[in-house]
């Protein structure tokens, strides 16, 4: 069983997460996890590896979601893309429709020009819709990021980010 072989197996072991939905009535724990293999062959053999799961946690006020994703493609025997994603979010309600957050989030792009890069962010947010079926939160906040440069040994660029979302 080559390493591949085993990773799809262990994620599969790791993947029975119970939906959000049933979760939320009798704990407050949450998770899913997406997993997506792909191979062809022909001329060239070509393979991609779908990785991802979330966790969160929801106690009184608080928040705290943990997700990480992963890919992995390769075209005749040669790696095409690999990246590697982390990152922690924390929420604390201060009303019905708004709350304060803090967030990290680390990257690993083997194909950008970055080797590592580490972001923080603070910010307010309001859930425009919160209904069971839909949700709608809008999100701002500024923060940090820190960049290792990938094609210089040890060179860190640090900046400051602002952060805009919705979703």
């Amino acid at each position: 069983m080559n390493l591949r072989s085993a990773a799809v197996c262990a994620l599969l072991l790791a993947a029975p997460f119970v939906s959000a939905q049933e979760e939320e009535a009798i704990s407050p724990w949450a998770g899913k996890a997406t997993l997506g293999y792909l191979a062809t062959s022909g001329n060239t053999d070509n393979s991609t590896l779908n990785s991802a799961f979330e966790i969160s946690y929801s106690t009184g006020d608080w928040k705290h979601l943990f997700g990480a994703r992963a890919i992995n493609a390769t075209e005749a025997e040669s790696t095409t893309a690999e990246a590697y994603e982390a990152n922690w979010k924390s929420e604390r309600s201060l009303s019905e429709h708004n709350y304060l957050f803090g967030q990290l989030d680390w990257r690993k792009d083997r194909f950008s020009g970055y080797e590592t890069q580490f972001s923080q962010t603070i910010g307010y947010g309001r859930r425009l819709i919160d209904k069971e079926a839909h949700k709608l939160n809008v999100e701002v906040g500024a923060g940090a990021r820190q960049s290792e440069l990938a094609d210089i040994d040890g060179t860190e660029e640090s900046e400051t980010a602002c952060r805009a979302g919705l979703g």
